[in-house]
């Protein structure tokens, strides 16, 4: 279940090849709608396929292919699974239109935080940064974001225990994305020069 403010779908990616290891399966949160989740799910596992598909293959061997090496993807909470429409991408090839997961994926945005977090005695320790996130995190969200630093920070400082309760936001704000140069615009590199006169 999604926290207040978090948006609410989130789709479970499953890699097939990394099956019982740690990376093996990743959450994508930030879809703010079912049909979002659902669009991003389906063309990502009809990447997946169309990876592994080669001229004349016959369609057990794409299956079986898929089942050792693709990915499957689940949209949490609201029985939505690629792998349910498989028969039909092993069926019909895909576009590169109908595979293109990355341009569904949800926006990454760039946030700065600083916080002062206490452990049960309300001992405190500065804690924060700058982070990428699909959505502007909770403070649930920030106290898991930065958990690990502010035990680290109470362990540098001797101060027991050791383990992060609550937080106190000082500021937390939202950061343009820095401009980039359009896809393949080449940008020329200026060297400025000081040039220093003496006077005599």
């Amino acid at each position: 279940m999604s926290n207040p403010g978090e948006p609410p779908f989130a789709v479970l990616v499953f890699d097939m090849a990394k099956t019982g290891e740690p990376d093996g399966e990743h959450v994508v949160s930030g879809f703010d709608t079912l049909e979002a989740a659902t669009s991003y799910a389906i063309a990502r596992v009809r990447a997946s396929v169309e990876e592994l598909r080669k001229p004349g293959i016959a369609t057990a061997e794409l299956r079986q292919l898929w089942q050792l090496y693709g990915e499957d993807c689940s949209v949490l909470n609201a029985g939505v699974r690629g792998s349910d429409l498989l028969d039909d991408f092993i069926a019909t090839p895909a576009t590169p239109a109908e595979c293109n997961w990355q341009a569904l994926a949800p926006r990454l945005r760039r946030f700065r935080a600083s916080l002062l977090i206490s452990n049960g005695n309300n001992e405190s320790v500065w804690a924060g940064g700058f982070f990428r996130s699909t959505y502007r995190l909770t403070r649930d969200g920030l106290l898991e974001r930065f958990g690990d630093d502010a035990i680290a920070a109470f362990k540098a400082k001797g101060i027991e225990p050791a383990e992060p309760t609550k937080l106190m936001v000082a500021n937390y704000f939202e950061l343009p994305d820095p401009p980039y140069p359009p896809p393949g615009l080449t940008l020329r590199s200026w060297r400025s020069r000081s040039v220093l006169s003496a006077t005599t």
